[in-house]
């Protein structure tokens, strides 16, 4: 896979420990909604001088976004210095991606939305006729990444809706729904089970319990697509 070089235009900050990082797209760099990079950074870090992260933004967009949790690593405060930087990358990589189908129901956990945002807002963008049901699971509302861009797309989008569900809503205003996501939420929410592309994205014990669920309830082995974030 070819390496590039990405010069990082602007960051922003999305939640109190989230950041999106935002690049020039490079000439014909093109991927397919839901792909990761990988990052290299010159650092020493215990694990390692490189990262691999979703593309958040479409391919439908004029730059190039991943979004991350900030957690002090020496690998993201390098990073964070990096503004109008080049920074050396490879890619795209991966086959979570949109299926062929008309109907999407999308699980994400914390920062497990990002290539769910490139996937919807590439579906917007190209006025695709497939329906997508998104379910995102965040522990308090300020913990709720793409937030405006989420309302947003949902009011472009008519096949677009999209759940929100808080499990620590204790001391927050908080009318929505609320635990975590389960078999009862998603009768709850998904009346068709036989026809949708099932997509679970998010921590490691996270999308595995949400495949057993999704087994439980006879969703075929091939139309549940996973895509573990192992490390933030």
């Amino acid at each position: 896979m070819p390496e590039f070089e990405l010069l990082l235009k602007e960051i922003r900050k999305e939640t109190s420990d989230v950041k999106s990082f935002i690049f020039e797209k490079p000439e014909n760099f093109s991927f397919v909604a839901g792909q990761f990079i990988t990052i290299f950074l010159d650092v020493e870090d215990p694990r390692g001088s490189y990262r691999q992260f979703s593309v958040a933004s479409s391919p439908s967009e004029s730059d190039v976004m991943i979004t991350t949790m900030m957690r002090g690593s020496a690998f993201k405060q390098k990073l964070a210095e990096m503004q109008d930087k080049a920074i050396k990358a490879r890619g795209p990589f991966g086959r979570f991606v949109l299926q062929e189908n008309s109907e999407h129901v999308m699980v994400a956990g914390g920062i497990g939305i990002t290539p769910f945002r490139s996937m919807i807002k590439h579906a917007t963008d190209t006025e695709s006729s497939a329906k997508i049901k998104l379910i995102y699971s965040n522990k308090t509302p300020e913990d709720i990444v793409f937030m405006e861009d989420l309302d947003l797309l949902e009011k472009m989008n008519e096949g677009l809706e999209v759940i929100h569900t808080i499990t620590r809503p204790e001391g927050h205003f908080w009318k929505g729904v609320t635990g975590r996501v389960d078999e009862n939420m998603i009768e709850q929410h998904i009346e068709d089970m036989e026809n949708p592309v099932f997509y679970v994205c998010g921590p490691p014990a996270m999308v595995d319990a949400m495949q057993v669920v999704l087994k439980e309830m006879s969703v075929a082995e091939e139309r549940i697509k996973m895509e573990r974030f192992g490390g933030y």
